[in-house]
C-alpha cells in the first residue's frame, strides 16, 4: 500500500459529531414519522380526557384517581409502550429499512451510532412523558398531595423509568428479531404481572421501584396478602440504576458483534 493510498482513506468522524448526526438520523426516521406523531396524539388525547375526568367526574375520590392516573401513564403502561416503540426502533427500524447496513460500512463505531440513536429514543420519551405528567397535575392533581407524589419527585422518577426502559427496549432490539413481541411479553408478564403475586416478588418488576420512588407504591387498597413489600429509596435507585447498567452493558457488548442484514438478521 503507498503513502498516497494511506492518505486517501476516510477519516473517522469524531465521537460527539456521530452522535449528532445518530441523533438527527432517528430524528428524522423514527420520531418526525407519521406514525410516531399519530401515536403521540392520540397519547395525549387520552390523558388529557382522564385528566378531566379526574377533575370533574371524580368527586370526593380524586385523590385517589389522581394516583391511579400516575401509576397507570407515566409510571405504567403509558411509559412502558412508549419507551417499547422508541428503544426497540434503535435497531430494528433501521434493519427493516436496509438502512442500518449502509451506516454500518462507514467509517463509524457501532457503539457510537447505538448510543447516538439510543440518546434521541430516551430523550423522546423523557420528554412526551414530562408532558403527560404536567398535563395530569394541572389537570387533575388534587389541592392537597400528602398521599400523591408532588411534581419534582414525580418528573424525576419518570424520567429514570423512561431511562431504564428505553435502555432495555434497546437491548431486546439488539438482541432479537422480534423485539416488539418480546417487549410486550416483558410488560405483561413481569412488569405488570409481578406486583401481583403475594410476597415480596412484587420487588422484581422495576415498575415497582419507580412507584416506590414516587411515593405511590401503597397509593391503592389491596388485600393484605397482595401488600406490596418495603422497600428504601435507595436500595430503589440502586436496582433501577443497576439493570439499566446491566442493559447497557449487553447492548453495547452484542451490537458490535450482530450482522445486521434487513429483515433476515441474525
Amino acid at each position: 500500500m503507498t503513502m498516497s493510498s494511506r492518505n486517501h482513506h476516510p477519516k473517522p468522524p469524531g465521537v460527539l459529531l456521530t452522535v449528532a448526526l445518530m441523533s438527527r438520523l432517528y430524528w428524522g426516521t423514527v420520531l418526525r414519522s407519521r406514525k410516531a406523531l399519530a401515536s403521540a396524539a392520540i397519547t395525549l388525547a387520552v390523558v388529557v380526557t382522564a385528566a378531566l375526568f379526574a377533575r370533574w367526574g371524580a368527586g370526593s375520590d380524586r385523590a385517589v384517581v389522581y394516583a391511579s392516573l400516575l401509576r397507570q401513564f407515566p409510571l405504567g403502561i403509558l411509559l412502558q409502550l412508549a419507551a417499547l416503540l422508541a428503544g426497540t426502533a434503535v435497531v430494528r427500524e433501521e434493519v427493516e429499512s436496509a438502512t442500518l447496513t449502509y451506516l454500518l460500512v462507514r467509517p463509524i463505531r457501532r457503539r457510537t451510532i447505538l448510543g447516538g440513536r439510543w440518546l434521541t429514543a430516551t430523550m423522546a420519551v423523557m420528554v412526551l412523558m414530562a408532558v403527560v405528567c404536567l398535563v395530569l397535575h394541572v389537570i387533575a392533581a388534587p389541592a392537597g398531595l400528602s398521599q400523591v407524589s408532588g411534581l419534582p419527585s414525580l418528573l424525576w422518577t419518570t424520567a429514570l423509568g423512561a431511562v431504564y426502559y428505553t435502555t432495555a427496549f434497546t437491548a431486546f432490539g439488539v438482541l432479537f428479531r422480534r423485539p416488539l413481541a418480546w417487549g410486550l411479553g416483558y410488560i405483561l408478564f413481569w412488569e405488570l404481572a409481578l406486583p401481583l403475586v403475594p410476597s415480596s416478588a412484587a420487588m422484581l418488576s422495576l415498575r415497582f421501584h419507580l412507584l416506590n420512588l414516587a411515593g405511590l407504591s401503597q397509593a391503592t387498597e389491596r388485600p393484605a396478602f397482595l401488600a406490596p413489600p418495603d422497600a428504601s429509596d435507595t436500595a430503589s435507585i440502586v436496582i433501577l440504576l443497576g439493570a439499566t447498567l446491566l442493559f447497557a452493558v449487553i447492548s453495547l457488548w452484542q451490537f458490535p458483534r450482530r450482522e445486521y442484514l434487513g429483515k433476515t438478521s441474525a
